[in-house]
């Protein structure tokens, strides 16, 4: 009778131990559930909407570039036809032979215009007609584009050196794309001759092609339209030349991203908002209820196993247990380990633990050289970057930029040629032939270095450099001159260390290069432009032995260096071009400019 009291009493406090701590822990876990449940969702969601908000304002300048691209399209068209001889002498002596061959149906449409337009010197009109894309036919003038036409405004006083006009016109016919470019010879000498306007409606044909160019849906207002929907209503009062666009949800299933474009003048034009599903928020909404669910699992799974746990009543030896794992986890010692005392599973469990933390402790010992490993290969890849990118572009590359192309209004660029290779690399052996080039390319790498140059490539037994880029200097042209003389100093020295006779030209030109990045794999960090291929008809064109530079380039280093002019010869692609030879360094001596000894 007593032992059977005994077993009752033990069983009803067993029990009652084990409902408390279920219901304790359930309730804990319901209470962790719902805590990280509404902290991760506000987290998330948040995270969601930031990337939403990025989409958004990449798909609208996704749309200004777009924009621009056009414009940049029409500017081309524009330049080819303002700075042409033909044209040149059009605007002075105007004749309807040029109007037939050069302004053609075709030409129009070819081009996407609405409006050539030839303005003179005085700002007199020459000739001028518009163009329906639609019917194929010719127009009037619009009498609002000729308001515009005053000597000061815009489209005909961009008085920016070498610089023309592009940007957004309002006209009584709607929004108009305009480009206006000074007209003048093929060389760019003698005055100006006057204004090549072109323009293109940015009507819905137009705003239907670059919703298709950028997969968007595109929707355009007039800003100072007081009957514009609401919400392009609450944009626009958000919107600033400073904060020009603006992102906000339109309903639960579409956002709405919104941009200002002004005219050329500088004054807000228009309204243009771009529509995207909101997919992103839709993925975050299932990933919360994923994570609910994974959540819940997880609870009960917990609970479940810490009810089969208590069945053993060891709360004193899980206590012990516990508070000694406590102290490992707050000393972060991960040699330190718990008493397994005993042969039952508490023991084991003990014993587990004491295994997990030997595992820990290797783990944390193969992480640490693991580490070690990946920082050493991240240097790695580092440098090999740096060698093949200049470290700007380099840097722009890892936060992100899939395209990298800039501009720069003036650079000098330098080509220099090993002189008859051919005959040089017949007569070496493939090895020898290798290790000359070499030597004579780390040299130039050297000096590049030296001078604060970019280094572009080399193709074959040619080298290229650039001043002036990633980063603009002032100085770019003195120090591409400084680089051109001291690699015939080197190459002499190499000449006679190596027993050659190796000649060098060198071509110099100064202008303005789009510069970019190009390929996936195999980064190349390269220059286009007319500067770039006048360096390297200089080149081609020089002479062994000496420095033949553009005008262009004179002019910049004048006043410092010392030149010989070689006169005008004819540049393939070019025509007719007054070149000078490069000669060295003028010191000042009294009054008298005179070479540097060192050049002279």
């Amino acid at each position: 009778m007593s032992q059977d009291l005994t077993f009752r009493i033990r069983s009803a406090v067993t029990l009652t131990l084990r409902k408390k701590t279920l219901t304790i822990v359930a309730a804990t876990f319901i209470g962790l559930i719902a805590v990280l449940y509404f902290a991760l969702s506000s987290i998330m969601m948040n995270s969601f909407e930031q990337v939403e908000d990025m989409d958004v304002r990449a798909d609208i300048q996704r749309f200004r570039e777009a924009l621009t691209n056009s414009l940049d399209g029409t500017r081309l068209v524009a330049e080819d036809y303002a700075q042409w001889d033909v044209t040149y002498d059009f605007v002075r002596e105007p004749n309807e032979e040029y109007i037939r061959l050069y302004l053609t149906d075709l030409t129009f449409s070819d081009a996407r215009l609405n409006l050539v337009l030839y303005v003179d010197a005085e700002g007199r009109r020459v000739f001028g007609t518009g163009f329906d894309l639609e019917s194929g036919t010719r127009t009037p003038v619009p009498e609002s584009v000729i308001s515009h036409l005053s000597p000061g405004g815009p489209l005909l006083g961009h008085s920016d050196e070498g610089e023309g006009l592009r940007g957004l016109l309002w006209l009584d016919e709607g929004p108009m794309l305009v480009v206006s470019e000074y007209i003048q010879s093929s060389l760019g000498s003698g005055p100006r001759a006057g204004s090549l306007i072109l323009g293109r409606y940015l009507d819905d044909a137009e705003v239907a092609r670059l919703a298709d160019l950028t997969l968007l849906s595109l929707t355009v207002h007039r800003y100072s339209d007081d009957a514009v929907p609401e919400d392009f209503t609450a944009a626009r009062s958000s919107l600033s030349p400073e904060s020009p666009t603006v992102v906000r949800p339109l309903n639960d299933d579409v956002v709405g991203g919104y941009t200002m474009l002004e005219d050329v003048y500088g004054t807000p034009i228009l309204l243009v908002r771009a529509d995207m599903a909101r997919d992103v928020i839709d993925r975050g909404r299932d990933a919360l209820e994923y994570l609910l669910i994974a959540l819940v699992a997880v609870g009960l799974v917990l609970v479940v196993v810490i009810g089969l746990l208590l069945d053993k009543l060891v709360v004193s030896r899980v206590s012990r247990l516990n508070s000694e794992v406590s102290g490992i986890r707050s000393t972060t010692d991960l040699s330190a380990r718990v008493e397994t005392g005993g042969a039952d599973e508490l023991s084991n469990l003990g014993g587990a633990i004491n295994g997990m933390l030997e595992g820990l402790e290797d783990a944390h010992d193969r992480e640490a050289e693991y580490l070690a490993q990946i920082e050493a290969e991240r240097e790695n890849s580092e440098r090999l970057l740096l060698n093949i990118l200049p470290m700007p572009i380099a840097e722009r590359l890892k936060r992100g930029e899939s395209t990298i192309a800039d501009s720069f209004a003036e650079v000098s660029v330098l080509f220099a040629d090993v002189v008859d290779f051919t005959r040089l690399s017949a007569q070496t052996s493939p090895s020898d032939l290798v290790h000359l080039l070499n030597r004579v390319f780390s040299a130039f790498d050297g000096l590049s270095e030296k001078h604060g140059l970019e280094k572009i490539k080399t193709i074959g037994d040619a080298y290229m450099v650039v001043g002036g880029l990633p980063s603009p200097r002032e100085d770019h042209a003195e120090a591409i001159a400084d680089m051109a003389m001291d690699m015939q100093v080197e190459l002499a020295k190499l000449n006679a260390d190596m027993g050659q006779a190796i000649g060098l030209r060198v071509g110099i030109n100064t202008g303005p290069v789009v510069a970019g990045v190009i390929g996936t794999k195999k980064f190349i960090y390269d220059l286009w432009g007319d500067a770039v291929n006048t360096a390297s008809r200089m080149e081609s064109s020089g002479v062994q032995g000496s420095i033949q530079v553009t005008e262009a380039t004179y002019e910049k280093l004048r006043d410092k260096y010392a030149f010989e002019a070689r006169g005008t010869i004819e540049i393939k692609g070019k025509g007719p071009m007054m070149t000078y030879f490069l000669k060295g360094r003028k010191v000042e001596v009294g009054s008298m400019a005179v070479l540097a000894d060192s050049e002279a």
